[in-house]
């Protein structure tokens, strides 16, 4: 059968978070942190390898670089895809103190290397010039065309492709899941992030599933790890379309170009800015 194309897909790599942000909020349950295991992801890659083909794969969190096994997923996500860029998202304070994951990165290229920042970039970038220059490569720096206005740095060196791209955090106004909300947005649904419907669906391939969007797979963790009898019905509802639990559901799939029930809990988060894509309609 011929593969369902998306233009993203993601490993949601752990919960552990450095900073004290309101993404931070949407990335972790305090009382249930957790940290994917490269050996579980990998059976989930595998289960799908041969249905959906994504033209970029993420690495992300929580914070990637506190994951101890990070290089195994960038080498395990180079081995089973070989051709899509893999796409590194990370906040960079633990960069500057162990810049080996930039080599790691540039000798499993294509890859490039997202720097999501709290503040003004021109601080970090001062600091990331010295580490480059340490590393001994060649980049051409300059100010980025996407629409969160960073820097970028392109590698020239020939046949390899990675870059660096800085970007000021965009805050969202984020509340986590709770039974209260979800009756609310039953009684009132709006979708409260209005432009989604010009951006591509970005999956995350978690526990042998693949979930529509990150919102997704939160519902589904919140569901799975408290107490929500009262409202399972609506929850089961918005997640009916939005989860592939296993590869019979594959069909499931084609609803994740169409805005679903899921995407009225959506607040928009710093990726859809980062990979606009134009209209989810194929």
């Amino acid at each position: 059968m011929e593969k369902v194309k998306f233009f993203y897909g993601e490993l949601l790599v752990n919960s552990d978070c450095n900073l004290e942000c309101s993404m931070k909020f949407q990335c972790k349950d305090m009382n249930h942190r957790r940290q994917l295991e490269w050996s579980e992801a990998k059976k989930t890659l595998e289960e799908y390898s041969d249905i959906v083909h994504f033209d970029y794969i993420g690495i992300s969190g929580g914070e990637p670089l506190n994951h101890p096994e990070i290089k195994q997923f960038i080498f395990g996500l180079r081995q089973l895809y070989k051709n899509s860029p893999i796409i590194f998202i990370t906040d960079g304070k633990k960069l500057l103190l162990n810049s080996n994951i930039i080599n790691y990165l540039i000798e499993r290229s294509p890859a490039k290397l997202c720097i999501v920042l709290q503040k003004d970039w021109s601080d970090f970038s001062y600091q990331l010039d010295q580490v480059v220059k340490i590393l001994g490569y060649r980049f051409m720096k300059l100010n980025s065309n996407n629409p969160i206005k960073g820097i970028k740095y392109i590698l020239l060196k020939k046949n390899i492709s990675f870059d660096i791209e800085l970007y000021i955090h965009v805050p969202v106004k984020f509340e986590t899941f709770n039974t209260g909300n979800l009756l609310i947005n039953q009684i009132d649904i709006k979708s409260i992030f209005p432009n989604c419907h010009e951006r591509k669906s970005m999956p995350v391939l978690s526990e042998r599933k693949i979930f529509k969007c990150r919102n997704a797979k939160r519902l589904w963790d919140y569901s799975n790890n408290n107490n929500v009898s009262s409202v399972q019905y609506l929850i089961d509802d918005m997640l009916e379309d939005a989860i592939v639990n296993n590869r019979r559901e594959i069909y499931k799939l084609e609803y994740f170009y169409k805005k679903g029930k899921i995407c009225e809990l959506c607040q928009g988060c710093i990726e859809c800015i980062v990979f606009q894509k134009g209209s989810t309609n194929r």
